[in-house]
């Protein structure tokens, strides 16, 4: 553990350390570049072989990655940032496993990459006030694990895209059920399962995107808040997957309660590589009214049972059949 040091240099390698904590002292910076604070470089990061190297501030610090960081062929296996105050990415950060913990706001505004492990983003830690998690536009954020954006106290996120943004994880990502996702800029794709294993469940809360298309890919979803947009996609990740509608019996399922949920101003779409299974479902009236287009697009079946379903408009798309058991 190196504590209250104004600054920190290592020059070579530190081997067999366990777990390394460096904290600055009450109101000093932590960066990766530049003056008026703890500086430690990508280099020196990399000189530290650790299970877990954590960066930590105090009172009224900031972490600020302001140079690139890459450590994935290091020997830091996690590398956690944590700071009481705000946690700035402004050049791309490149890791095994990341953790970031802010007790107020975080912004990211370059790429988020991990080679072998999860990434984990908190915001609002501190908890008593809302904050915020900005991303620039263009940022993808992508895990070789998980993906997870939480909220220690349960305060409210406002998760605001300037832009394009991709948020892409093998296998789940999941969004705390305090987040709102607002992205009024540019497209919005969030992709788990990126192996197509069928091990990524996509878990959503409240989204805004305003004329602008959601892409959501997955083994599985669960929708826990309103979402809203111009276009709407969720496709099966696995080659093979199949999509339920209105029941739990299919590899991804969307229930009538989470379709009452989604509101596209111009269509909602399912693809998927297998069957798409529809049962009783309503998107005419009703609870659901607000779905003026439902597509399902299917390369083997797309299959209507149990009973009638309803919509405003319907597209069905089936490289193989088309079959009503009702």
């Amino acid at each position: 553990t190196i504590t209250n040091f104004n600054d920190v240099a290592i020059n070579g390698a530190i081997s067999g350390a366990g777990a390394v904590t460096i904290t600055a002292p009450t109101d000093r910076n932590i960066l990766t570049s530049g003056t008026g604070g703890l500086i430690l470089t990508s280099a020196e990061m990399g000189n530290i072989a650790t299970s877990n190297l954590s960066l930590v501030t105090q009172g009224g610090g900031d972490i600020t990655i302001g140079s690139g960081v890459d450590l994935r062929s290091s020997n830091v296996t996690i590398l956690t940032l944590t700071s009481t105050d705000d946690i700035v990415f402004s050049n791309a950060l490149q890791a095994k496993t990341l953790t970031a913990v802010a007790d107020d706001d975080m912004t990211i505004s370059a790429n988020l990459t991990t080679n072998t492990g999860s990434i984990t983003l908190e915001a609002a830690d501190a908890g008593a006030t809302a904050a915020t998690m900005a991303i620039a536009n263009g940022v993808t954020i992508d895990s070789a694990d998980n993906l997870v954006f939480t909220d220690g106290n349960n305060q409210a996120i406002a998760l605001n895209s300037a832009g394009a943004a991709i948020f892409s994880a093998v296998d789940n990502i999941s969004f705390d059920e305090d987040y709102t996702l607002t992205a009024t800029a540019g497209n919005t794709t969030i992709d788990a399962d990126t192996d197509n294993a069928g091990t990524g469940v996509v878990t959503l809360d409240a989204i805004t995107a305003t004329n602008r298309t959601l892409s959501v890919t997955g083994s599985d979803f669960a929708i826990t808040a309103a979402i809203a947009a111009d276009v709407i996609e969720f496709n099966a990740s696995a080659g093979a997957g199949t999509i339920g509608l209105g029941h739990a019996n299919s590899d991804a399922d969307i229930s009538q309660a989470e379709l009452n949920l989604i509101t596209p101003a111009t269509s909602l779409e399912f693809a998927a590589g297998g069957d798409i299974d529809v049962r009783d479902v309503l998107v005419a009236d009703g609870d659901v009214d607000q779905i003026p287009h439902l597509i399902l697009d299917s390369a083997a079946d797309v299959i209507f049972q149990t009973a009638a379903s309803t919509a405003v408009r319907l597209t069905v798309e089936a490289d193989v059949d088309v079959d009503f058991n009702i």
